[in-house]
C-alpha cells in the first residue's frame, strides 16, 4: 500500500530514502532527516543534517547496508550516514557522475560511474573511519560511458553504456 505524508518544513525534495528508523530527503544542497511517524500520524518533521556548498549537490540514488546505514552521494563524495551523522565520506572525482549504486548479498557496495566504470567496495562497520574500502575496479568500458545499472534475480549487474551497449558483471573470488 501507500500512505501520504505532509512535510514540515515544506521544501522541494527530489530524493527520498526510507531507513529503519528515519526518512531521509534531499533538495539540491541539503540532506534532511525525520523520525518515522507513529501509526496514526501523517506528518514528517524534517530537520537538516548536512548542508553542501553551492558548487556541489546531492545525487538521487541511495542504498542501505545490512547495518542500517544509508549510502548516498553528492558530486564530491560518497557518504555513509548513520542516524543523524555522516559516519564516513569517500572522495570522488569532481567531474565524475555516479549512475548506479547497489549492495549485493555479500554486503559489497557496487558503484557505477562514468569515469572509473565499476568499482566494488567492501564495507567495514567495525572501523567507521575507514568504512568503505576499494576492493576491485572493472574498467572494461573503453570509453563506453556507463549510463544506467540494474541487478537481475541472479545477482548479475547489467550496465547500459552510451557507446558500447549492455554489459553484465558478476563478482566471483
Amino acid at each position: 500500500g501507500s500512505k501520504s505524508y505532509k512535510r514540515i518544513p515544506s521544501f522541494d525534495a527530489f530524493f527520498f530514502h526510507h531507513g529503519k528508523k528515519h526518512f531521509y530527503a534531499a533538495d539540491r544542497h541539503n540532506l534532511y532527516i525525520a523520525a518515522l511517524p507513529k501509526k496514526n500520524e501523517s506528518i514528517l518533521r524534517f530537520r537538516k543534517i548536512v548542508t553542501l556548498p553551492d558548487t556541489t549537490g546531492f545525487g538521487g540514488l541511495s542504498t542501505t547496508d545490512k547495518n542500517g546505514n544509508i549510502i548516498l552521494f553528492e558530486k564530491r563524495n560518497l557518504y555513509v550516514i548513520r542516524d543523524h551523522n555522516v559516519l564516513f565520506s569517500y572522495p570522488l572525482r569532481f567531474y565524475d557522475l555516479i549512475e548506479g549504486i547497489h549492495i549485493d548479498k555479500d554486503n559489497q557496495l557496487w558503484v557505477t560511474n562514468r569515469y572509473d566504470g565499476l568499482v566494488v567496495f567492501s564495507l567495514h562497520p567495525e572501523t567507521p573511519h575507514n568504512y568503505l574500502q576499494k576492493k576491485a575496479v572493472f574498467n572494461e568500458f573503453e570509453e563506453g560511458s556507463p549510463r544506467a545499472m540494474v541487478v537481475d534475480h541472479r545477482g548479475i549487474l547489467w550496465i547500459g553504456t552510451r557507446y558500447k551497449g549492455l554489459m553484465g558483471f558478476k563478482y566471483e573470488n
